[in-house]
């Protein structure tokens, strides 16, 4: 659950609510990554069995089964009114649930990634397996909903032979009290880089933009926070050794806004190689922005063309990350002629209405 902040906000922004709410997810074999916690006792959350890309295959088959297995036995016992699911791996309990008491029980998916039909031929025949039982249920899904219109359209146009009423688009933005954070009206020196997330040398700038980091010693600093970063990144960058970039640890998710302050600019580094990335409006743009810092991301990634800004800032900027040589520093950090625009993003107005079909 720490991975997927969108649910985080959820769980937080239901915890007021006059219903009961079970949640149910996977353990991390970093035992320290399970932190979340709701202060509320109308919810319950149940860890079941354990994640993570370090599991052999026999390992990671048991704990699938015993996730599946007994979700679904908790939801005959709490019988709930309302089921939701996040992405296609988790479906099959929730899938079952509905099939059995269809008249009973109402269905919400939402999917934080896009996964095409060619990536699913790839994937485990137990995904395989999930999708196509999912597919034969979308029909009868309260919601469905994807994180913008670009990767919504597509999955429409994947599915073009079920009957769509459903579905919807759901933005990943943060907490609204996050935006109460002035923005710089001048930018550091060294300009202060930052980095939260998840990182990998395939499909991501990271190569590319920690050589150019390096170049500019002296003039930006470039902080990682990630929970989990690829052996070959930590490989890399220990080979690369740039005195310049620093690999932290993890952030509690809800602690971010007291790091991203000290920052001048956040960063977004997919590739876009892959229809999921490609489309993606990363919930880290939001944040950044919201906590007052600028944001640059690869200008092939088309989901994210839509914010970028115009004379105001904090700065949301397109870059050719393929040539970063030909970044202007200077012109792209001055704000002398741009006016202060700190747009609210907020996950409590954008969750209202899914909040409202969800316990209606």
């Amino acid at each position: 659950m720490e991975l997927y902040p969108p649910v985080l906000n959820l769980i937080n922004n239901m915890a007021d609510r006059n219903c009961k709410i079970r949640v149910f997810s996977t353990r991390g074999f970093n035992l320290s990554m399970d932190k979340f916690s709701v202060h509320s006792r109308n919810i319950k959350i149940y860890r079941i069995g354990y994640s993570g890309k370090a599991m052999n295959t026999v390992s990671r088959f048991v704990n699938y089964f015993c996730f599946h297995f007994l979700t679904f036995l908790y939801l005959l016992f709490f019988r709930p009114e309302s089921v939701l699911y996040f992405e296609t791996l988790s479906c099959f309990p929730a899938l079952l649930y509905k099939k059995i008491f269809a008249k009973k029980s109402r269905l919400f998916i939402h999917y934080h990634e896009y996964t095409s039909p060619a990536e699913f031929k790839k994937s485990s025949k137990l995904l395989r397996i999930f999708n196509q039982f999912e597919q034969k249920m979308y029909g009868n899904a309260e919601w469905i909903s994807h994180i913008n219109t670009l990767r919504l359209q597509q999955f429409e146009k994947d599915y073009s032979n079920s009957k769509f009423n459903n579905t919807n688009v759901l933005c990943n933005y943060p907490p609204s009290k996050w935006s109460n954070i002035v923005p710089h009206s001048s930018l550091g020196h060294p300009l202060r880089l930052v980095y939260v997330g998840s990182i990998g040398m395939d499909m991501m700038y990271t190569e590319e933009f920690a050589r150019w980091v390096k170049q500019m010693e002296g003039i930006v600093i470039w902080d990682i926070y990630s929970i989990n970063p690829h052996p070959k990144v930590v490989l890399f960058l220990n080979q690369l050794s740039a005195s310049n970039i620093t690999l932290k640890g993890g952030v509690d998710y809800f602690n971010l806004p007291q790091v991203l302050c000290n920052y001048d600019v956040g960063l977004v580094l997919y590739k876009g190689e892959i229809l999921s990335q490609l489309y993606v409006t990363p919930n880290k743009l939001f944040e950044y922005h919201a906590c007052g810092l600028d944001v640059w991301f690869p200008d092939k990634l088309v989901g994210c063309l839509p914010f970028t800004t115009q004379q105001t800032y904090p700065k949301i900027c397109a870059l050719n990350f393929e040539s970063l040589k030909e970044v202007n520093i200077d012109e792209l950090t001055d704000r002398s002629n741009s006016i202060l625009h700190h747009q609210k993003y907020s996950c409590e107005v954008e969750l209202h209405q899914f909040i409202y079909e969800l316990v209606k």
